[in-house]
């Protein structure tokens, strides 16, 4: 599978996304205080990718929620979407249930287990944005893709987060050939932006995944 990468600074661009990761604390915004709190530069990334259909009637999934701010986020950028949070740890799902967001769905799952995947998707799929955001381990993130890509509609993106960047990008490259043939365009961004947060970590890259209408 041929990955294509781009590299982007967003340091300029201040979104309305930019600042709901303010407001709701989330590390996909390199604007958040919260101290201590990652910070990459995904909001202005996703801002140019979801503009055109943020007032639409679409299906967001993301796995790894976290304390829920993302999906927070999610619902004011997002008024008319569907959202689905998937989550393994039940206090983790328990916060989320008590923020009680409008027009947003729970459900356990685990990303080491397929049929876990299989089942959550399953259920509510066929989403237009997926988005994986639990262990960011490369194992991990390969499971979810083989099973994320036959639950997205035609159109729909497909978004693995945090990936490190020291990890082979011919890795996943290989990992994913078996699968080309459903998506029209496969890319790598590297998020970069002044104010950026990972030490240690170093993972502010994004691998997005197109889907084509190819049937499964």
């Amino acid at each position: 599978m041929q990955i294509n990468k781009i590299i982007v600074d967003s340091t300029y661009s201040t979104t309305d996304l930019c600042n709901l990761g303010v407001k709701y604390p989330t590390d996909k915004s390199p604007y958040n205080k919260e101290a201590g709190l990652h910070k990459h530069a995904y909001t202005a990334v996703y801002d140019l990718l979801f503009s055109n259909s943020r007032w639409n009637s679409i299906k967001i999934g993301e796995l790894g929620i976290l304390d829920n701010n993302s999906m927070l986020s999610w619902r004011e950028y997002f008024p008319n979407a569907e959202l689905y949070g998937f989550e393994w740890f039940d206090d983790k799902l328990q916060k989320a249930v008590n923020d009680n967001i409008q027009n947003c769905k729970y459900s356990k799952m685990n990303i080491q287990d397929t049929e876990s995947i299989e089942a959550g998707l399953s259920e509510y799929g066929p989403f237009d944005i997926l988005i994986e955001d639990s262990t960011h381990i490369f194992e991990d993130q390969i499971r979810f893709i083989n099973v994320a890509y036959k639950y997205l509609k035609p159109g729909g993106f497909l978004i693995i987060e945090d990936i490190f960047l020291r990890e082979s990008e011919q890795r996943y490259s290989n990992e994913l050939n078996h699968l080309a043939e459903y998506f029209s365009s496969v890319t790598f961004i590297e998020a970069n932006h002044d104010l950026k947060y990972s030490p240690g970590w170093n993972n502010d890259k994004l691998l997005i995944l197109y889907r084509n209408d190819k049937p499964c």
